[in-house]
């Protein structure tokens, strides 16, 4: 009996171990990812950073309450000038899985608009690929935003407006306001259009149709 309870008590050790451990912040993979982004989107600045690994986190920003104004906002932003045709931009910059999660991709809406994917297709998997977390979530996402800005600091990675953009998140998630758009710095030199799509949806019903296409999709190490 005693060896029984033992080895019980053993594994809820483990157990609690794991979780612990999936839960812990995974230093290396975020520097990685950190040193991924500057290279591919040198111009990024913090805001641009937390933008990214939130969505990397959490998908769409938010869970869209009302489908229809966000299908109208979508097909306004699709008549925008900005959005070129997907043959002016490389492969890498249509689809971009999210680092460290892999759990969601950015889709490039010139894809859109060429007629590459349908449109009621992605919106559906737009739609479908917005959740629901719980305060829970949200709460290790800030202690995890802490760690990451120790990291910035730590690796010396070099960021324009650095002490404003901290200082103002820092703000922010005090009053629980956890999402930010791209900076203005970030957007005039890379103009973003695109929607966040969940990997295995994309996987499942959009992957297929890009390689019809020809289009390369490569995942970041």
């Amino acid at each position: 009996m005693k060896i029984l309870l033992s080895f019980i008590f053993i594994l809820l050790l483990r157990n609690q171990d794991e979780i612990k451990s999936e839960k812990s912040f995974d230093y290396n993979s975020y520097k990685n990812s950190i040193q991924y982004i500057l290279k591919k989107y040198p111009e990024s600045t913090l805001i641009d950073l937390y933008k990214y690994f939130h969505q990397s986190r959490f998908g769409p920003e938010h869970f869209i309450k009302d489908s229809l104004i966000a299908l109208n906002i979508l097909q306004e932003e699709l008549k925008s000038e900005e959005i070129k045709s997907y043959k002016s931009k490389p492969d890498t910059f249509l689809i971009e899985l999210l680092l460290p999660e892999k759990k969601f991709v950015r889709i490039d809406l010139s894809l859109v608009k060429d007629r590459i994917i349908p449109m009621n297709l992605f919106f559906t998997a737009f739609l479908q690929s917005a959740q629901k977390y719980d305060s829970l979530d949200y709460e290790t996402w800030k202690n995890d935003w802490k760690e990451i800005v120790i990291l910035v600091e730590k690796e010396n990675f070099k960021l324009k407006n650095y002490n404003e953009d901290k200082n103002r998140i820092e703000s922010a998630l005090k009053q629980n306001k956890l999402v930010f758009s791209h900076s203005a710095h970030y957007k005039n030199f890379y103009k973003p259009h695109y929607r966040i799509i969940d990997y295995k949806i994309f996987k499942t019903f959009i992957l297929p149709l890009i390689k019809q296409h020809q289009i390369k999709f490569v995942e970041p190490n």
